[in-house]
């Protein structure tokens, strides 16, 4: 789309194509420029509708009469160190555009920089003068540029896709019809030289994804480009006989139809850039719209997949209330638990019952467990009594007997004996009844353990 605003007050380099050629990259995009302040590249990008336009110079002075001068709020101007350290995070640019690559004095450093700054997805402009243009359209100072394979090879180690293209000079007029709203162009160059046509600067488009324009455009300069590459010093030594044909040529233009007809036609190119321009912007809100809307619709999904979840939760949750209260009534009305609730108290009772008469068993049973455990001390202590004493009595020297009087020494040893086995079994007895008193005990006592 042309600008709405012809009439540059920057110089006019070049490099102003660039801006034009690349509106599709810079709709929207955040650009930053790396070349000379004052070329008015900025403006042009902005009014191709960049969102933000970083302009970086190594010359403080041009930077200065830039910021200086009046300009669009989302343009900023800085300068570009010679570490190359222009403070934003990698990745922080959509489009990078280098207006003249030859300025550069480290070229390799300054491209290592934009391939930095660019977004993985974005894209560059490259642009380097040709040597060899022997008359070009617009003759500019430049650096020392590189070759058409020196370029290439150059931006190729940073950069996975690199396009090549020639920008080369195009005079001549545009024959239209006014009653034609959107006629097609035809393009003839039978008037042109065949030979001659280099280009007059090359230009690359570096991704590192595969991306392209159009592969030719026709771009129309402002009329100051003429003045402006009559006014230059040129690279080459035009002959007088060819100044004096291109004086005589322009004066003799200047019939009063021609300038009606140039009037006429730069009105309709005026309010055709103004119906652009409008289109373009309502373009712009609409793309913007609809990317509010495509968050709003997405958003509006999500919640109503949220509110359809509860909603299925919610029923979930209301079955399971109806048939827990249809289960309560049922339960409720049913004679079964009433008979079962009854039981239960019986068994309560019952069961309190046998506890108490348990515990008035174990009571009982402890009672004659401390009766014969007394009991089996009092025995234990008699039983150790007399064999203390059997110990005495065998440990004494008896006097020497006849042998009826031995017979009887040996008849109360062996009375004693007897009586020992007797309270030793009777001992035994005891013993058998105390455990079994605490086998019972402990079997109340399991009884009365287990739940009712």
């Amino acid at each position: 789309m042309p600008s709405e605003n012809p009439t540059h007050a920057f110089e006019i380099h070049p490099a102003l194509v660039l801006g034009v050629y690349g509106e599709e990259l810079a709709q929207g995009a955040r650009v930053a420029v790396f070349g000379r302040a004052t070329l008015g590249l900025a403006e042009e990008l902005v009014l191709r509708g960049a969102r933000l336009v970083h302009v970086y110079d190594t010359d403080a002075a041009r930077v200065a009469e830039a910021t200086a001068g009046h300009h669009d709020r989302s343009i900023f101007y800085g300068a570009l160190p010679g570490s190359g350290d222009v403070g934003v995070r990698d990745g922080a640019f959509d489009l990078v555009v280098v207006p003249d690559l030859s300025f550069a004095d480290d070229k390799g450093a300054l491209l290592a920089l934009v391939r930095r700054v660019l977004s993985p997805s974005g894209a560059a402009l490259i642009a380097s003068p040709n040597a060899e243009a022997a008359a070009p359209l617009i003759p500019v100072d430049t650096g020392a540029a590189l070759g058409y394979y020196e370029l290439y090879e150059a931006i190729a180690e940073h950069f996975s896709s690199v396009r090549m293209l020639g920008q080369a000079p195009f005079v001549g007029y545009a024959v239209a019809e006014f009653s034609v709203e959107d006629p097609e162009p035809t393009i003839d160059t039978s008037l042109a030289e065949s030979e001659g046509k280099e280009p007059d600067w090359f230009v690359v488009l570096a991704s590192d994804r595969s991306m392209r324009l159009d592969p030719f455009a026709l771009i129309e300069l402002p009329k100051e480009a003429l003045s402006a590459a009559r006014e230059a010093a040129p690279r080459f030594v035009r002959s007088a006989a060819t100044e004096q044909a291109a004086t005589s040529s322009a004066e003799g233009s200047g019939t009063v139809l021609v300038n009606i007809l140039e009037a006429e036609r730069e009105a309709a190119l005026e309010s055709l850039r103004q119906q652009e321009h409008l289109v373009k912007e309502e373009r712009f809100r609409a793309d913007q719209v609809a990317g509010e809307l495509g968050a709003l619709r997405e958003a509006l999904a999500l919640a109503e997949e949220k509110c359809r979840a509860a909603e299925r939760r919610l029923e979930e949750e209301e079955a399971r209330r109806s048939e827990l209260e249809l289960e309560l009534e049922r339960t409720s009305h049913n004679p079964e638990l009433t008979e079962l609730r009854e039981r239960v108290q019986r068994l309560d009772a019952s069961s309190e019952s046998l506890v108490s008469e348990h515990e008035r068993e174990i009571a009982k049973l402890e009672a004659q467990l401390q009766e014969r455990g007394k009991e089996v001390q009092d025995l234990r202590a008699e039983v150790e009594r007399r064999d203390m004493l059997v110990r005495e009595l065998v440990a004494t020297k008896l006097p020497p007997m006849e042998a009826p009087a031995s017979n009887g020494h040996e008849g109360v040893i062996a009375d004693l004996s007897a009586r020992l086995d007797r309270l030793a079994a009777e001992a035994a007895t005891r013993e058998a009844d105390l455990v079994a008193a605490k086998w019972k005990i402990a079997q109340l006592e399991r009884d009365r353990a287990e739940p009712r």
